[in-house]
């Protein structure tokens, strides 16, 4: 059967794909010659104040004509873009003149780093090694408000990259324009005289929800880093073996009931902690940089977003969000699993990482000194990670990932690659061995995933299957589970009309099976589903699912289905909801002889809204419920209910004050947080911070608290 279902869903995937629609127009995209902008030094810098009067900007490199990529692919775009481009010894400067025949409607707002795709935004990208596999991106709004990331072609964008860069914007009557000016010692790039990088100007017009490309974005071509355009004329540049020293102390107490339980007891403060760091970050080479990081400060100014987890055989995924682990992750990624989340490292006492790109390889080193958050759980962490370019947009790698505990180790050794088959078919693969050593033990088991599908403007398709064996630990990692087995495959063809209501829709089907370590098939899940998107913007999404699961030896059958409505036509709100409903399987997960478990019904749904009154104000909210009945309308198991709403007020670019309100009915709690935050750049931070844990069961009583101050400051040597 396993095989069986494999080769049905590789049949059906390929037979597919032979009849869709040809390539022509990829052969047409590829003959044509990449956009090139020519840029030339100034010895007279710009002010960067979002002005563009200075002399400079006269004598820069021009472009323009921007084509549209979104709604509808290939047009002149609504409103003239034009970019201005030089530079000096030190810094890349970047000018953005965007008209607006309805300067009125312009969304722009004070917001934070990262948190400006609510506005019109201007942006660009830099392959700084023009290999058409990784670049930086720099985006603002209007008013010059940033957000920075990575992107690395066919894996993922990621903005939890920071750097140290200049912007300023000004709105007026007839658009807006921004001046940037991006340091050489922010990003990485060859060290030889004269450079050529690939680069690509954006610009997205919300109101129409219109994104638009200098060098134009085909949805023939898979990736759209082999799309950009080139930029030449660079030289005598470098960025230098910089230091970046970060210095920081911070200042914390907590306090609660000494019995939870009771609020008749007493209130316990307990003693301020203390604790000052520093991070260090060496440009080693113009392409290598060594980050160093002793006693650091992890403290979280925003907590988890609650989840719910009322009936959840499996562990939950939290995101990272502590600085040094973000800064550089995507050299840690893998094709298939996650054999790093840095979440398992707790409390370093000290980590260091060396990142960088030598030719066609790509490398990182990382390793921690983990207290943990007990004294049994410390342990030394390390991890290796190489990355070999081949060919067009193909590449292999290789990870080895260890943690070492006094009574146990996990270890983990991982090829895996990507591979681009023809024009629009690539294909993914990873191989793990894992070795660990625990109080159950010594064991060692492998675990394999791959991939294979088609992306384009009409038809897409993939078709995947992942075989972990029972014994597999990533220690350094997240799984969630181990000891399974099994294909799945979906397929989609997008229509295109482009009309005045509809832009587009997608029908498609899908099926996943998972098998246990024996092969019993143990999950079974397939359906039809439709998307599209309306004019306004308007995202609508039904899917209905048809699945059987074999739980404590027992098969449950049953139907669900799933609706989603999201809309974001105005600059002051936005929101959207989704329901779910049908059957589900009630997991009885005591750990007894007595098996409770049952098919019912469940009625779970969620609502979520985005509030922008002023450009300074926002609230963010969103409720979700599961609850689940023996019958239809009959007996209740369970009925959860997770709120949260966060209120922020931007006093200027750098300085805010941000509220969040969290509760969750399961456990009976709300939390409330509060923060004072002045940004003067990343790393130069002033918090302070108040949250308040409360118990609202049988009275509604304050059983948490905590106050803290964080200040750092970086130094750029």
């Amino acid at each position: 059967m396993h095989a069986r279902s494999l080769l049905l869903l590789a049949g059906i995937t390929i037979l597919v794909s032979w009849v869709g629609p040809g390539e022509a127009v990829v052969e047409e995209a590829e003959g044509e010659s990449r956009k090139t902008i020519h840029v030339q030094r100034t010895s007279r810098p710009p002010r960067i104040d979002g002005v563009l009067d200075d002399p400079c900007w006269e004598s820069a490199a021009t472009v323009t004509g921007f084509i549209t990529h979104d709604p509808y692919e290939g047009r002149p775009n609504s409103e003239e873009t034009i970019v201005r481009v030089t530079y000096d010894t030190g810094h890349l400067y970047v000018g953005f003149e965007c008209l607006d025949s309805q300067a009125e409607a312009i969304r722009a707002s004070y917001c934070s780093r990262d948190d400006i795709f609510q506005d019109d935004w201007i942006g660009f990208a830099l392959d700084t090694y023009n290999d058409q596999r990784r670049a930086y991106e720099f985006i603002l709004n209007p008013l010059g408000m940033q957000a920075d990331g990575i992107m690395v072609e066919g894996v993922s964008e990621d903005f939890s990259w920071d750097t140290v860069w200049q912007s300023k914007g000004r709105v007026h009557s007839g658009g807006y324009t921004v001046e940037v000016a991006v340091p050489f010692k922010s990003i990485r790039f060859p060290s030889t005289p004269s450079q050529d990088w690939g680069v690509n100007f954006y610009r997205s017009l919300k109101r129409l929800e219109e994104k638009s490309f200098w060098s134009p974005i085909s949805r023939d071509i898979h990736g759209w880093l082999r799309q950009c355009g080139t930029m030449t004329g660079l030289e005598g540049i470098s960025p230098g073996r910089h230091i970046d020293l970060m210095v920081y102390s911070t200042v914390g107490q907590d306090g609660g009931l000494r019995d939870p339980g009771n609020p008749l007891l007493p209130w316990d403060n307990h003693p301020a902690r203390y604790r000052t760091g520093a991070d260090l970050k060496w440009g080693v080479l113009s392409n290598v940089t060594a980050d160093l990081t002793v006693n650091p400060d992890f403290s979280q100014v925003e907590s988890d977003v609650d989840q719910i987890d009322i009936n959840n055989r499996f562990p939950l995924y939290f995101p990272e969000k502590r600085p040094f682990f973000l800064e550089g992750s995507d050299m840690f990624e893998t094709s298939r699993f996650r054999i790093l989340h840095t979440r398992r490292i707790a409390d370093p006492m000290a980590a260091g990482k060396v990142t960088g790109k030598v030719g066609p390889m790509t490398f990182g080193l990382l390793s921690a000194y983990d207290r943990g958050v007990e004294a049994a759980d410390t342990s030394f962490v390390g991890i290796l990670r190489t990355k070999a370019d081949l060919f067009e947009n193909s590449w292999m790698g290789l990870m080895v990932a260890d943690r070492e505990q006094e009574d146990g180790h996990s270890r983990v050794l991982s090829v895996d690659g990507q591979l681009r088959i023809a024009e629009n078919y690539h294909s993914d693969f990873q191989v793990a061995q894992t070795w660990t050593k625990d109080e159950d033990g010594e064991y060692s088991d492998p675990a394999f995933g791959a991939s294979v599908g088609r992306f384009g403007r009409n038809f897409n398709t993939s078709i995947w299957y992942t075989d972990i064996r029972p014994g597999v630990e990533f220690g350094t990692g997240y799984l969630s589970r181990p000891g399974i087995s099994g294909p799945g495959a979906w397929a989609g063809y997008t229509f295109r009309p482009e009309g005045d209501f509809l832009v587009w829709w997608e029908p498609a089907a899908w099926v996943d099976l998972t098998y246990d370590d024996e092969g019993r098939l143990m999950e079974e899940y397939a359906g039809p589903e439709i998307s599209m998107q309306l004019r306004g913007p308007t995202w609508v999404h039904l899917e209905l699912v048809r699945f059987g699961i074999l739980y404590r030896e027992r098969r449950h059958r049953g139907h669900n289905v799933s609706f989603s409505v999201e809309n974001r036509n105005s600059g002051k709100i936005c929101g959207g909801f989704w329901i779910w409903a049908g059957n589900a399987v009630y997991y009885d997960l005591d750990d007894d002889d007595v098996d409770e478990s049952f098919k019912g019904f469940t009625q779970n749904g969620g609502v979520w809204c985005e509030l922008r009154p002023t450009d300074r104000f926002s609230l963010e909210a969103s409720l979700d419920r599961d609850n689940m009945f023996r019958t239809w309308g009959g007996e209740e198991a369970y009925d959860e209910i997770v709120a949260r709403a966060k209120a922020t007020y931007h006093f200027n670019r750098e300085f805010s004050f941000r509220g969040v309100v969290q509760e969750n009915t399961q456990d009976e709690s709300l939390a409330m947080q509060l923060l004072l935050s002045y940004v003067y750049v990343p790393g130069s931070v002033l918090y302070l911070g108040l949250n308040e844990e409360y118990d609202h069961g049988s009275s509604f009583e304050r059983d948490g608290r905590t106050v803290f101050a964080k200040v750092s400051y970086l130094f750029r040597l």
